[in-house]
């Protein structure tokens, strides 16, 4: 079973008192589901993004709030923007990725600027700067960088030169 959309997703869990306690087990574990064991390239290293957002920050489910938060904000800038520009519909992938999308970005601005869905688009395309920035990391040490990505709702539009999707 996939995500809203029918699309993979990653969800961090914190594991309940009376697991830990009979497991020994405790903290957050990361689940990815992305739809079938053999996923393709760009959906595992996107769905790994999240698992890192998740054990870069002080709360490993900030990313998954922050997404929800960015992917609401570009649902209802586009819902709205159909209602004074009606050709907005016409885009084929109307309105949940256009004109605006949580996952669009523009290259070459700060990590720390990207919000979650944007920094693991990023890495889908391979952008120096930012897989750079992932390698750099330490395992599950505190990034201040991708904790500021995941404090903020940020969306780009498609129609801006040089926007990726």
């Amino acid at each position: 079973m996939l995500g809203i959309g029918s699309r993979p997703f990653t969800a961090a869990v914190t594991i309940p008192a009376p697991i830990a306690f009979a497991t020994g087990l405790s903290g957050t574990v990361q689940v990815m589901n992305c739809g079938t064991f053999t996923p393709d390239t760009n959906t595992l290293l996107h769905e790994l993004a999240h698992v890192w957002q998740s054990q870069h920050d002080s709360d490993p489910q900030r990313f998954m709030r922050n997404s929800i938060a960015c992917q609401a904000a570009s649902l209802a800038f586009n819902a709205a923007q159909a209602l004074t520009d009606p050709s907005t519909k016409s885009g084929d992938q109307f309105p949940v990725h256009f004109p605006t999308s949580a996952y669009a970005y523009k290259p070459g601005k700060s990590f720390g600027s990207y919000s979650c869905e944007q920094m693991a688009n990023n890495l889908d395309h391979s952008d120096p700067a930012v897989t750079a920035h992932v390698k750099g990391r330490v395992a599950n040490t505190l990034d201040v960088a991708n904790v500021s990505g995941l404090s903020a709702t940020t969306i780009d539009d498609r129609r801006a030169p040089g926007v990726i999707f």
